[in-house]
């Protein structure tokens, strides 16, 4: 039984106060209150199985209020995120990695930084380049240190030098950024100092 089918089934009069085929949003109030005297909320996006809210209300006022809070506050959020990839699509776009004046050529360094309990560091230097991608093959570190020897921590650089033997195209994100099976590689140089830790 689906949140709506639930809600008709406890209150036979069921409002609708938003319905939208453009956002998938839908909400709803029990016109008729519990035995506590309140009014149930329920906002459902058409995507979701489960409710975006579920809640009770005082009054009949406060109920439409409250889904239409939701409502605005969701499409507010769904915006910022379209808005968020048509820019992100616009940086892609406007990368040129084989321009004269790109950053990113052969020999330039990208790095990811990832661990839980941990903190790792990998080092990739750039072999070839096209305007939209990279050719990334694993490069290793040098440590150059901290002041506590008891941290369990270093910072490490990139030594390009020591090359790997792991290789793949990567495509750009921005003009210092690109990914890759769903990891994302940062631009960084020879000198930038990255924090790793790790367990005894």
């Amino acid at each position: 039984m689906t949140a709506i089918e639930l809600l008709q089934e406890m209150h036979p009069v069921v409002t609708v106060v938003v319905s939208s085929l453009e956002s998938g949003l839908r909400g709803y109030y029990a016109k008729d209150p519990d035995a506590r005297g309140y009014h149930t909320v329920l906002v459902l996006h058409d995507d979701r199985k489960r409710p975006l809210l579920y809640a009770c209300c005082r009054t009949p006022e406060q109920a439409v209020q409250a889904v239409l809070d939701k409502v605005k506050a969701v499409e507010s959020a769904m915006e910022a995120s379209r808005e968020s990839r048509r820019r992100s699509k616009d940086q892609r776009a406007a990368v040129d990695f084989s321009a004269a004046d790109s950053i990113v050529k052969p020999g330039s360094v990208f790095y990811r930084s990832w661990g839980y309990d941990q903190t790792n560091v990998d080092f990739y230097v750039v072999v070839s380049v096209t305007p939209k991608t990279v050719v990334l093959q694993a490069c290793g570190s040098r440590d150059v240190g901290v002041d506590d020897k008891l941290a369990m921590a270093t910072y490490v650089v990139p030594a390009p030098e020591k090359l790997g033997d792991e290789s793949f195209r990567a495509t750009a994100v921005d003009y210092r950024s690109v990914r890759h099976d769903g990891k994302t590689y940062q631009l960084t140089d020879l000198t930038t100092r990255h924090y790793m830790s790790w367990y005894a």
